[in-house]
């Protein structure tokens, strides 16, 4: 677990450093700092702060002796349906760390197992009310899985895998036409990554406004260099003071990318 309120221009390096150690030797990160993580006015709240991110290895949580111990019976009756058993296991291995995660934030005022969840009006996974300023966000790899939680505002993360794909991509498809022409002009080597970062923040702001398929994601612009939103359908007015933050991380076997949006 990290708490991202290190992260920022003039942290990134030791914040890398300090997140190898906590990680294991297993798995390396490396921070990108972007325009919307660098530090804010004095007189602004920075949102980061109030951010804390946690993985899961699936391999590893699949191997380890009661890491669903706090899993209850009603986490298994969600996710039954799954008929495939991996995913079936991923999604309860980050059940079982989004417990944790929030009772950790809360110093353990609510126990792990007391935890309850509700569906927003677009499916949305969320607290009940006895914790509105409260808010988290999962994503899952078949490798590793992240959640977020803010003390204070929206969040949404997504961690997507970094390898190189076809360039027939189904995220293509939801990629505008200044996206795709940005990413052709980067080095070969670098745009598996870049198409990576891209989806995972557009997930990622999508996860944040709560609005699931109701909002169009081919409609949210970045700009895959400098991380940076363009444009969307809600106006830059609604988003403008969203902050993101973006980051590469690698377990045994894969890169990936992570991104994370918090709003305002």
């Amino acid at each position: 677990m990290f708490s991202i309120s290190q992260i920022n221009l003039a942290r990134a390096h030791r914040a890398a450093a300090e997140i190898r150690e906590q990680a294991g030797r297993n798995v390396r990160f490396s921070l990108r700092p972007t325009q919307r993580n660098a530090i804010l006015a004095p007189n602004q709240h920075n949102p980061f702060l109030d951010v804390s991110v946690w993985y899961v290895q699936h391999a590893s949580a699949q191997k380890t002796e009661g890491y669903c111990s706090t899993l209850t019976e009603t986490d298994f009756a969600e996710f039954a349906p799954i008929r495939h058993t991996a995913t079936r296991d991923r999604s309860l291995a980050t059940r079982a760390l989004l417990r944790k995660a929030l009772s950790q934030v809360t110093n353990d005022r609510t126990r792990a197992t007391e935890w309850t969840f509700e569906r927003g009006e677009h499916g949305k996974p969320m607290l009940g009310s006895a914790h509105p300023q409260l808010h988290f966000s999962c994503s899952h790899t078949p490798w590793m899985s992240a959640v977020a939680v803010s003390r204070t505002h929206p969040v949404g993360i997504d961690i997507e895998c970094a390898q190189p794909r076809s360039e027939e991509d189904l995220t293509d498809d939801y990629f505008t036409s200044c996206e795709r022409m940005a990413l052709s002009r980067l080095p070969v080597g670098t745009r598996a990554q870049a198409r990576a970062r891209l989806w995972a923040l557009k997930e990622a702001t999508v996860k944040m406004l709560g609005t699931g398929l109701a909002y169009d994601i081919s409609e949210l612009e970045f700009d895959p260099v400098q991380d940076r939103l363009n444009s969307s359908r809600e106006g830059f007015s609604r988003l403008s003071e969203m902050r993101i933050a973006t980051w590469s991380i690698r377990n045994e076997t894969q890169p990936l990318s992570v991104a994370l949006a918090v709003g305002i």
